[in-house]
């Protein structure tokens, strides 16, 4: 079977669906490019392999630009939702020049499912 070429690929391969609880909120930032950020945690229950009891596991959200304001008037921690968007990745150094990977959530869509 011959690969697939690019342009046939879908356009997010590392789409996410995630359904959790917020447990955290910052305050919404404004970028140093103008676009507004709101960073949030959700915790999401995991059902485990043997079958004991699921546990829980938190995920860094980041929801930009006209999403993070809609969100900064509605969300609130405790609240379910319903959220999918993309994995992101990001490099930077520290003081000491030591360079680290970090990775976010960034959520292209959230509903808010109850509170």
């Amino acid at each position: 079977m011959a690969p697939l070429a690019p342009e046939s690929l879908p356009p997010h391969l590392n789409f996410f669906h995630l359904t959790g609880r917020v447990k955290e909120r910052r305050s919404i930032k404004v970028s140093s490019k103008g676009v507004y950020l709101l960073e949030f945690i959700v915790t999401a229950r995991k059902e485990t392999e043997d079958d004991t009891e699921p546990r829980s596991e938190d995920f860094k959200i980041e929801a930009w630009g006209s999403l993070a304001t809609r969100l900064d008037r509605s969300l609130r921690p405790g609240m379910y939702v319903y959220l999918s968007g993309v994995l992101a990745s990001r490099v930077f150094e520290d003081r000491g020049k030591i360079k680290h990977l970090r990775f976010s959530l960034k959520a292209e869509r959230l509903e808010i499912l109850g509170g």
